[in-house]
């Protein structure tokens, strides 16, 4: 799953609710564009999230590259 912003995350909080989103969250990797987001989805959940090195979607992409499974 990616976020983009702190938005994206209430977004999917609101969708889901928290348990639903816990559910679809723990068995996937999370990607936050920046720390503001990964810290919005920290505040909710207690996750392993791939923050990248530079918070755009160039950089975004990089990291889901990196972290992809084989």
């Amino acid at each position: 799953f990616t976020f983009t912003s702190p938005s994206t995350v209430r977004g999917f909080l609101e969708l889901l609710g928290k348990e639903g989103a816990q559910l679809m969250l723990e068995k996937a990797k999370v990607i936050a564009i920046g720390q503001t987001t990964a810290e919005a989805l920290s505040e909710h959940f207690q996750l392993d999230i791939i923050v990248p090195e530079k918070s755009t979607i160039e950089f975004m992409l990089k990291a889901i590259e990196t972290h992809s499974v084989a």
